[in-house]
């Protein structure tokens, strides 16, 4: 009811206005040719071509660089490929359109929307027989979030090891088809023991962003890497959940809390196919990883890989930081803006909205003023400043302002990722991107009870006088904490940085 309400008041003047402006100029981002474009300024962009153009490409790609190398006379070229300088040049005859992620990313995203209203709904129907919410049916709720972000946790790191060695396309298809099992497992058989397989399964198999986001890496030059990140993240789960979130709720309310589950798994299989037959495979054959050691395949690896050298592991100590301040915003949004400002649903959700989609356009806008360690930086700075703003202002306007503010200092996660994911060797791109994922778990595992609980200790009935925008002043902290650690990491290690020596 309350995602239903939400959606019917989504007319909100300012909401809707931020909404048009921002889909015009999402379209015009993703409209510029790119590095990652099939398109030429002359070429027609019909299906029949680009799959024609694409295996052309991709028959010409290995034999060209080779050539390459030949007639570099000295073999610098070939060993220079080899060792995984992957510059524009090297990347000529294997161009892949960002169209790709986006559409296995936005049918994924769409997926997990559909049981976002639906999963709480069914659970207090199972649990006591009725709509009514109770403190048990939400401690099973939690309990099964907590399954599904502890098995994410432990195979994350796994999935993304072995895609170095055996390429995306498979673990992205499984990714699919676990979230399809699990959804037809909870709608089929809404008992508590099966939900609690299908949250295992759901975790096991929840790669989709991670891998995503190493197809990305795949696909995208050093310079554009940022802004196609920014554009995958931003895309795929804000457009995802405008479109499935109201998508169940009008479910629900037409048939019943079965059916998103079921729609959700149709979407799912959808996926799976569209991965499986139309979507190119990113990771070529001479980038692949020879071995793969098992051994570092799990939570601990990834902790050793992203603490391989100085710099790295500052970063990503930065980036732990800059996520667990963003999961504060993550975890009390609707909350916050209804306790503190009466904001309804309705408006929380079209604000929410227009975060996500604002966080696929202004990575490539403000790498346009600076230089990648500058621009993390500088969002950073914007961040902390914006968080602090929305611990103190009120009224719509300085609400407004605040949270433009945060979603140009949110470009600091994109940034951050797309920094890490450039001190990767070629054939370890999926190793790193599920590292960073492993990062992003602990965050939900830990962060979201500890920022819960915070905004919960500030607005008990037993406070005289209420917080509520105090967990937000930890969270400006943790990113003046997380800038701090970003600057000096990148002045006193700088000189490993792997881009620096690659160009130098």
């Amino acid at each position: 009811v309350h995602f239903t309400a939400a959606m019917a008041n989504l007319a909100h003047r300012q909401v809707v206005t931020w909404l048009v402006m921002l889909a015009m100029a999402l379209t015009r981002t993703l409209a510029i040719p790119s590095q990652s474009s099939f398109s030429s300024p002359t070429s027609p962009s019909s299906p029949a071509l680009l799959n024609s153009n694409f295996a052309r490409s991709s028959r010409l790609g290995n034999s060209e660089l080779f050539r390459r190398g030949r007639d570099a006379g000295s073999g610098k070229e070939l060993e220079r490929i080899r060792g995984g300088d992957l510059s524009e040049s090297s990347r000529e005859g294997r161009e892949i359109s960002m169209l790709f992620p986006i559409s296995f990313g936005l049918l994924y995203f769409m997926s997990v929307a559909m049981a976002i209203p639906a999963l709480p709904k069914l659970i207090n129907t199972v649990i006591n027989r009725s709509d009514k919410v109770s403190s048990r049916a939400h401690l099973v709720l939690s309990s099964l979030l907590a399954t599904d972000a502890f098995f994410t946790f432990l195979t994350n790191n796994l999935w993304g090891t072995l895609s170095d060695k055996y390429g995306r396309k498979p673990f992205i298809v499984m990714s699919a088809v676990g979230i399809s099992i699990g959804a037809l497992i909870v709608g089929v058989s809404p008992i508590l023991s099966l939900m609690y397989i299908a949250a295992a399964i759901d975790g096991c198999t929840s790669c989709m962003f991670g891998l995503g986001q190493a197809y990305v890496c795949d696909i995208s030059s050093t310079k554009n890497l940022a802004a196609n990140l920014g554009i995958f993240m931003g895309v795929s789960a804000g457009v995802g959940f405008i479109v499935g979130i109201p998508l169940s709720a009008i479910l629900m309310t037409k048939f019943s809390t079965k059916m998103p589950f079921y729609v959700s798994a149709c979407i799912g299989i959808v996926n799976a196919l569209n991965i499986l037959f139309i979507c190119p495979e990113s990771l070529s054959q001479d980038s692949r990883k020879s071995e793969v050691k098992l051994l570092d395949a799990n939570p601990i690896g990834a902790i050793r890989m992203l603490s391989r050298n100085s710099l790295v592991k500052g970063v990503s100590l930065s980036y732990f930081l800059l996520w667990f301040a963003h999961v504060g915003l993550q975890a009390t949004w609707m909350n916050f803006f209804s306790f503190a400002h009466g904001w309804s649903n309705g408006k929380s959700g079209g604000v929410l909205s227009v975060f996500g989609i604002a966080t696929a356009i202004l990575p490539k806008l403000v790498l346009k003023f600076f230089s990648h360690s500058d621009a993390i930086k500088f969002a950073l700075l914007i961040y902390s400043a914006a968080m602090f703003l929305l611990a103190n202002v009120s009224g719509d306007k300085n609400l407004y302002l605040a949270l433009t503010l945060a979603a140009v200092g949110s470009t600091a996660l994109p940034s951050s990722l797309s920094f890490i994911a450039n001190q990767a060797n070629p054939d370890e791109k999926g190793a790193m991107q599920g590292a960073s994922e492993t990062v992003k778990s602990i965050c939900s595992i830990v962060g979201q009870p500890i920022m819960s609980s915070l905004f919960a200790y500030w607005i008990h009935d037993s406070r005289k006088v209420k917080l509520p925008g105090g967990m937000y002043m930890v969270s400006s902290g943790l990113l003046v904490l997380s800038l701090l650690v970003f600057h000096i990491s990148v002045e006193n290690y700088g000189g490993l940085d792997r881009m620096k020596r690659v160009s130098s």
